[in-house]
């Protein structure tokens, strides 16, 4: 039975020349060598180590008491299997597996240091275009969202050659000032200041007509020329400025006189206006000459039995009572009622 013992840790291929009381002892010394290399290895020794669910495999070379160094771990915090082994006095490696628990290591945790984030820039956020509809349904009103802060679409001028600005012509410009000159002279009676309102109308559209028929002509001395400064001396007349309507009607006559010649129609018009505008000034003599010299002129033109032959001998006996000729007066007033009676 010792000799089975002694059997099962050492062959008898190799211990055949001991007795047994030696053998049995040099097999409890035998013991407790590998145990003792065993604990030191396990301590001690790097022992590559296999995670599994139900512990650690360690794969232990026993021989002699001669061990060698673990290798170098490459990586930090692993390890990899190793070949040192310990060779027994008879130079036979032997070669024994333990299942030993896991190993928790006691070195302290290296912390690594925090990774800064690199900052992004933040992004500026882009606003999203508004949604229209191309082709809006019927009965629904087209929508145009507008982001705040979002510069709306600049669209550029249209060129002059896109969308040529109209320009009134000075026929329309004349058509528009008599129309309003004319509706005031129709309320002067009942709305005064509504006629007073239709001539300074009047008198706003002359202003822009009058330097609109120089660019069409560019000649100042026209007969429409004429026309327009008699036209607009009117609307002076009628506002009261008897100053600026002097002027006009002035300047119409001697236009005339430097056209057509003293017995022209055109010149008479504008005789009889500027003797109107004298006699509301109070210049009398002078208005009285102007309405002198426009009767042989409506004579020679409309006839000794014309409306207007016949409304300047009443503006002439106008004159004459504010004068105080009352027989001159009368015999104006006689001589246009005989004028109107004939027609």
């Amino acid at each position: 039975m010792h000799r089975a013992n002694v059997q099962l840790y050492f062959p008898e291929s190799k211990w055949s020349g001991i007795d047994y009381g030696r053998a049995f002892l040099r097999s409890i010394l035998g013991h407790c060598a590998m145990a003792t290399a065993l604990l030191l290895i396990v301590a001690t020794a790097s022992v590559p180590v296999i995670k599994q669910d139900n512990g650690i495999y360690v794969d232990v070379l026993l021989g002699s008491a001669q061990q060698a160094l673990p290798d170098q771990l490459e990586t930090s915090g692993q390890t990899r299997p190793s070949t040192s082994t310990r060779r027994s006095t008879e130079g036979l490696p032997r070669k024994v597996i333990a299942i030993v628990p896991p190993v928790i290591s006691k070195a302290a945790l290296i912390k690594l240091a925090p990774t800064i984030p690199l900052l992004k820039p933040a992004l500026t956020p882009r606003p999203r275009p508004a949604r229209t509809r191309t082709s809006p349904e019927q009965g629904v009103s087209r929508i145009t969202a507008i982001l705040p802060g979002v510069n709306p679409t600049v669209v550029p001028p249209a060129t002059p050659s896109e969308t040529p600005v109209h320009k009134s012509s000075f026929s329309e410009l004349d058509g528009r000032a008599c129309q309003a000159f004319y509706a005031g002279e129709a309320i002067m009676s009942s709305d005064r200041p509504k006629a007073e309102m239709l001539w300074k109308q009047a008198l706003s559209i002359m202003d822009e007509a009058l330097p609109t028929l120089m660019e069409e002509t560019g000649n100042r001395d026209t007969a429409v020329f004429g026309d327009a400064l008699r036209n607009t001396g009117r609307c002076y007349l009628r506002l009261q400025q008897y100053g600026r309507a002097r002027e006009m009607f002035q300047q119409s006559a001697d236009m005339y006189l430097r056209l057509q010649g003293p017995e022209c129609a055109g010149r008479g018009v504008s005789l009889v206006y500027l003797g109107d505008a004298l006699l509301s000034d109070g210049k009398l003599p002078e208005a009285e000459k102007q309405f002198l010299d426009s009767l042989p002129i409506y004579e020679a033109h409309y006839g000794k039995r014309s409306a207007e032959l016949a409304w300047t001998h009443q503006r002439l006996a106008n004159v004459y009572r504010a004068m105080g000729k009352s027989s001159d007066a009368e015999r104006e007033d006689q001589l246009g009622k005989q004028i109107m009676e004939q027609k």
